[in-house]
């Protein structure tokens, strides 16, 4: 499994760390008697990555750097451990902040023993770690620093509260993860380890509103970020002599990225659906991408194999965020010799990006809890985080945003590195400090399609089952009775959907009996927490099918780890 661990300790080090060495991996390791580096990593992107050490420092780096080229023009450094040992001594321990894409690292630095430990600025290379008074642990993956935590007789606990957050958002938020003793470092974040571990903050979004602004410089300014992020993005690929990987469905986020990254010039690419077959994803998906000119390969999820995996997904995400939101990603994955392509490029987050997460046209407190999959046991989570975000919109990007819909790119991470040009820095920031009243519903979105990339709107939009320049009160009404007569031929309300759960639970005596066993056998595993216990059969057995792989991810957990 790519991932790494690292013990960094006061005294000298006499503990056991362990991790396997992996053959699709290259594997790293540094030791000494205040250091411990263990490291797997994938064999993609070599050069933005390393295990080095100095007179000086002892420097991590896992993952891809979009602007790196950049950076050494900018410092005048040709390699990556000349480049950061110079950043770090001339910009300081949050040098990383000029960094763009999916990062994470640690600096030692042996002068004063000072330790920095750093994710990204939107956090999908995660980050999880222990703290002792004497030592601290960290590791890209939950599984690792569980198995330290057993090797050297740590006891640990379930947090129930995050037991119970996975139980109604379907993720956690902030530092939770489902052991007491162990935390996700946030997105933006760093940890400093000394005389003690400290967490500081390096990047902060906000709605800081920029005044004065017409639509008509908005959507410029957007596109020129745009193409610049896509850019970043591609020409990273061609660095290394890569054919691009490109998501495509029916949504207006991965087309874009199709649709521009054209525009400026880049073929040899293979656009990737999976869906439910037949469905508008699928369709659409296949329509664009032969009119681009682009190779397509297509997963049906109707076999549902990929909720059968349950226990693997769950090892390799640490039941972060519910295991079948994956929806198949990983199944297909195993499929493609990843030798021949570079980034996974998605159009994550794109639809929240330039449009907005506001339910109203301006920016509200948060004070109720939202982009929560499930509200049976609502109730029982408390409402104490809302208070550390400045409104409704930063609370969904920090949580529903980072720490639930990015979770899939743990998995993707197995096989290669994963960007969205909607995740850009630059990009995010000038987006969230327009006025809500231009973004929501996708009106300037919609707005800059129209401007500047006029063809891609003459493809049906999914969400709406229509052109996206079309009377969309009337859309929605067609689409609904659409959907309801599609639904009532097939005898399932959820039918016509990109993943229906229920229709297949229903449908499909293989998975609904999997699930069904799999909650019966494993349901015991909360024993010590009765009241917890108690809620989960309560909630599997009122849920729809969604529902219920949450109350399967808590007990997959249990059983793993």
């Amino acid at each position: 499994m790519n991932s790494f661990i690292s013990l960094i300790s006061k005294k000298k080090i006499n503990h056991i760390l362990r991790l396997e060495k992996e053959n699709k991996c290259n594997y790293k390791e540094l030791i000494n008697n205040y250091l411990v580096i263990k490291s797997n990593t994938i064999k993609k992107f070599e050069k933005d990555k390393g295990l080095f050490e100095s007179n000086n420092l002892v420097i991590f780096i896992e993952g891809v750097i979009l602007n790196l080229k950049s950076l050494f023009l900018e410092y005048k450094f040709d390699n990556l451990e000349t480049l950061i040992e110079g950043m770090y001594f001339k910009d300081g321990e949050k040098f990383f902040n000029r960094f763009r894409g999916s990062f994470c690292g640690l600096i030692y630095d042996k002068r004063d023993g000072r330790t920095i430990v750093f994710t990204n600025h939107i956090g999908d290379k995660q980050v999880f770690f222990y703290e002792h008074e004497d030592f601290i642990v960290v590791s890209s993956n939950i599984d690792n620093i569980n198995r330290f935590l057993k090797d050297n007789n740590v006891k640990i606990t379930l947090n129930e509260n995050a037991a119970y957050e996975l139980l109604t958002y379907g993720f956690m938020t902030g530092s939770n993860t489902l052991i007491k003793e162990i935390s996700k470092l946030e997105a933006g974040t760093y940890i400093k380890f000394n005389e003690k571990l400290e967490i500081y903050r390096y990047h902060k979004f906000t709605n800081e509103l920029i005044k004065d602004i017409t639509e008509d410089e908005a959507i410029d300014r957007i596109d020129i970020l745009f193409r610049n992020a896509v850019k970043m993005e591609f020409e990273k690929d061609l660095e290394y002599g890569y054919k691009h990987l490109c998501n495509l469905s029916g949504g207006l986020d991965s087309r874009m990225i199709n649709c521009v990254a054209r525009d400026l010039g880049y073929d040899n690419i293979l656009n990737i659906t999976y869906c439910k077959n037949n469905y508008l994803d699928e369709l659409i998906a296949k329509q664009i991408s032969t009119d681009l000119g682009n190779e397509f390969l297509f997963k049906s999820l109707d076999d549902v194999s990929f909720i059968y995996d349950i226990d693997d997904v769950v090892r390799k995400n640490g039941a972060m965020s519910c295991y079948s939101a994956l929806t198949g990603g990983k199944n297909f994955f195993e499929t493609i010799n990843f030798s021949r392509y570079g980034l996974n490029h998605t159009g994550q987050l794109g639809d929240v990006v330039i449009g907005t997460f506001c339910t109203k046209a301006k920016h509200l407190k948060p004070i109720n809890i939202l982009g929560t999959y499930s509200n049976i046991l609502i109730d029982k989570l408390d409402k104490k985080h809302l208070n550390k975000y400045e409104s409704e919109e930063i609370y969904q990007f920090y949580t529903r945003g980072f720490t639930g819909c990015l979770n899939s790119h743990s998995l993707t991470q197995e096989f290669t590195e994963v960007s969205s040009p909607f995740l850009d820095i630059d990009l995010m920031e000038f987006c969230l400090s327009i006025n809500p009243e231009m973004r929501i519903n996708h009106n300037l979105y919609i707005k800059w399609i129209m401007k500047k990339y006029p063809n891609a709107s003459k493809y049906k939009w999914e969400k709406i089952d229509g052109k996206i320049y079309t009377n969309k009160k009337l859309l929605k009404i067609k689409s609904k009775i659409k959907r309801s007569i599609i639904s009532i031929i097939n005898g399932q309300s959820e039918f016509y959907n990109m993943n229906p759960f229920e229709y297949w639970y229903k449908t499909n005596i293989n998975m609904s009996r999997f699930m069904d066993k799999y909650f019966k056998d494993n349901i015991e595993k909360l024993n010590n927490n009765k009241e917890l216990k108690e809620d989960a059969i309560k909630m599997y057995n009122t849920a729809d099918a969604r529902e219920k792989t949450q109350v399967l991810t808590l007990l997959a957990f249990l059983k793993v780890f």
